[in-house]
């Protein structure tokens, strides 16, 4: 799913570059590709709907309005609302101490997720301001932990799945690398298992193991092995990346290959990826060979 937000800034003090590019990166290992365009405005706060926001009506899907805190009087200082049935509205204070804390950050992130509620019509299902944890009613609960598996941010995540293509998240977790092989982990909700990679030689084609990055696997057929496989695509200068059965380190180029621990096969220094065969149709199926996105970290 994509997302284009036109962002007009009014006497902001705080750079806000770096809030831009974590909410791109936030939002994108989630499945929402979100492109920003930002100028500066000296419209002010009452005249924004007419002037800033309502004429980019089918342009763009959110118009965001955001200035300098204590500028304006206002009962909060983030508030997302429904401009038209194709258009959000957002308006966001912010100033240099919030922003040294990351509340710009977190608050930019918090509103989109109110428009996206509005843009499907699902606004009763939102529960990014309060949450019924244990049987309570929580305030914000967790907010600041963006990635926090329980807080507002995954709950709204999961009842927007129906609504957007959000897909599933694998994380891949580098846990050594000897300078011959790369030795991991690999979770998806309770599925987790081995892996095997090339050692990190600055991702050179066929010695190397690929960059720490989020992609898109899908999956797709390999003329190389001759059956379907999970894909890893968008590889910075690299392609056939791709997901499959190998013990031994030397049988890769690049791709990953899944076990179930690890054993001396071959009478080497280096410790072997064993059940691989077995461990890549288990992740197969249980990802039901369905695209998913790959973090490795």
């Amino acid at each position: 799913m994509g997302l284009k937000i036109k962002l007009f800034k009014y006497k902001l003090k705080a750079t806000i570059d770096d809030d831009i590019a974590k909410t791109v990166a936030y939002f994108k290992k989630h499945g929402i590709d979100i492109t920003f365009e930002i100028q500066d405005t000296n419209v002010i706060k009452s005249d924004a709907v007419l002037k800033l926001m309502i004429p980019n009506d089918g342009k763009c899907d959110i118009v965001m309005y955001m200035y300098e805190k204590n500028l304006f009087s206002a009962p909060t200082f983030g508030l997302a609302f429904s401009v038209s049935k194709t258009l959000q509205g957002i308006y966001l204070a912010s100033d240099l101490v919030n922003d040294g804390v990351d509340y710009t950050f977190k608050s930019i992130c918090h509103e989109i997720m109110h428009t996206l509620f509005y843009k499907f019509g699902a606004w009763a299902l939102d529960p990014m301001d309060s949450m019924l944890v244990g049987g309570v009613m929580k305030p914000y609960y967790k907010n600041e932990l963006l990635d926090a598996p329980d807080g507002n941010f995954a709950e709204a995540f999961k009842r927007l799945a129906p609504y957007i293509d959000v897909l599933p998240k694998v994380t891949i977790t580098r846990k050594s690398d000897d300078g011959i092989q790369t030795l991991g982990k690999l979770t998806y909700g309770d599925f987790w298992c081995d892996t095997l990679e090339r050692p990190w030689k600055d991702n050179a084609s066929n010695i190397s193991c690929i960059p720490k990055k989020t992609y898109k696997c899908v999956w797709s057929f390999s003329p190389k092995f001759l059956k379907y496989t999970y894909e890893v695509q968008g590889v910075p200068k690299r392609s056939g990346i791709r997901i499959h059965s190998s013990s031994f380190w030397y049988n890769l180029q690049g791709c990953v290959a899944l076990g179930s621990g690890y054993k001396n096969l071959d009478n080497n220094k280096q410790v072997d990826l064993i059940n691989s065969r077995i461990t890549i149709k288990a992740f197969e199926e249980k990802m039901g060979k369905k695209p998913f996105t790959l973090q490795i970290i």
